[in-house]
């Protein structure tokens, strides 16, 4: 769970994106595909497109992965919660109860959380009735953050997670035991990270932790929150075993604003999948502030997490006057400029390569991501700017569309 309180300007509305019809939104967690349709939720205040602790779970299904109906709150204030902050759904192994564990916050300390449990009343998972406290914060190691718990089956127990900043300074990924869901027993930390050696850099925390595997490795992705700001998304791959991780590396999986706190999930084929929460965009006049990325699957390539758009964004049929989805094969070995403009000939994208870095430009401002391989991903749709390429992922808010016009060289349209 994170807090950012930036005011967004007024853009479109993006089409493919899932946004609030009103209010603020985070974090996406617990996405889950059963009965022939997936479930979103995410983190919602639905009053204000501001930020505030007393938050809840907001709610969306969808047939198709962008296709999304906002349905009502599953998780609100109340009932001893200050605030009902992220966590997962856990629905393994099949023949288990699915649970809900969230964050339940006290306005007193909103870093110390406590892990509560919550399970459905009815089989739209419409509603959902909330349980006992089954973890307190920690003691042992002594933490400042303790918060976002993500739970699954580990073969003979559920395992649970959860981000951690000891008072020390230090980062680390906490984990626990239970053979019936409600009784815990800690295990230490699944990876602990070093305090940063930056001068005048403060404590750091990792937050809403992701263990998942893909193809032939684990592959652990953790939030950066430093002196109470999310700033980076960085990822380890290595191996998982009974509650330890053995990291062969890291690498940082999102460069600029447009990316944060991503939630883990499997779609409708079984295959691992990533959504992020997009924060700086919304419509003040509208009300509504935040969007959820689209959803990227994921693979190894030459030992490294690699995200692609979904294929099933293709069977989308969005307006060209406010979306377009490209790849781009940039050519050039040392450098290459690709500038798209807008309709009324604004300029909309600049995305620049050279070497190994990419470039990308719009009226927001400019980030630089790393270049992997030869594809880059590019979706700009309303007032959101994705761009991907291999294990990296960038963004920016968008004012104007690009268009494409005649085709460019280099460039295939993600849409007829």
């Amino acid at each position: 769970m994170t807090r950012d309180d930036e005011r967004p300007a007024t853009h479109p509305r993006p089409a493919l994106h899932f946004t609030a019809d009103r209010g603020w939104i985070n974090d996406p967690h617990g996405v889950t595909f059963r009965n022939g349709r997936y479930h979103l939720f995410h983190q919602a205040v639905p009053d204000s497109p501001a930020w505030a602790p007393a938050i809840s779970w907001g709610h969306a299904t969808s047939p198709d992965l962008f296709t999304w109906q906002q349905q009502p709150r599953v998780l609100v204030p109340g009932d001893g919660d200050d605030g009902c902050w992220s966590g997962s759904v856990c629905t393994t192994p099949p023949d288990a109860t699915p649970a809900m564990y969230y964050t339940s916050v006290s306005l007193a300390n909103v870093d110390h959380g406590a892990v509560r449990i919550a399970r459905p009343i009815d089989d739209g998972w419409l509603a959902w009735r909330k349980g006992p406290v089954v973890l307190p914060t920690t003691e042992q190691p002594p933490v400042r953050i303790f918060r976002d718990p993500n739970v699954f089956w580990d073969g003979d127990c559920w395992r649970m997670l959860v981000g951690a900043g000891y008072t020390d300074g230090r980062p680390a990924i906490l984990c626990y035991r239970s053979t019936d869901q409600e009784q815990w027993t800690a295990e230490g930390p699944l990876v602990e990270g070093e305090r940063s050696s930056s001068p005048g850099a403060g404590p750091t925390a990792w937050e809403c932790p992701q263990l998942l595997r893909v193809g032939d490795r684990h592959v652990l992705i953790v939030s950066v929150l430093a002196d109470g700001t999310g700033r980076d998304v960085l990822v380890a791959a290595g191996s998982y075993v009974a509650g330890r991780m053995h990291v062969d590396h890291w690498s940082q999986l999102t460069h600029g604003p447009g990316h944060y706190a991503p939630t883990t999930f499997l779609d409708a084929d079984g295959l691992p999948c990533v959504m992020f929460w997009i924060p700086g965009v919304g419509d003040a006049g509208a009300g509504w502030n935040g969007a959820l990325s689209i959803p990227y699957r994921l693979s190894i390539v030459r030992g490294r997490l690699a995200m692609t758009p979904h294929p099933i964004l293709a069977t989308a049929r969005p307006d060209p006057r406010r979306t377009v989805g490209f790849t781009w094969r940039p050519e050039g070995v040392h450098s290459e400029r690709l500038s798209l403009d807008a309709d009324d000939g604004r300029r909309a994208l600049d995305l620049v390569r050279e070497g190994n870095t990419l470039t990308i430009t719009t009226a927001a401002g400019s980030v630089t991501a790393p270049v992997d391989g030869d594809r880059v991903d590019v979706l700009a749709d309303g007032c959101v700017l994705e761009v991907v390429s291999g294990g990296a992922v960038a963004g920016l808010p968008l004012s104007v569309v690009p268009h494409l016009g005649a085709t460019p060289p280099g460039i295939t349209p993600w849409w007829g």
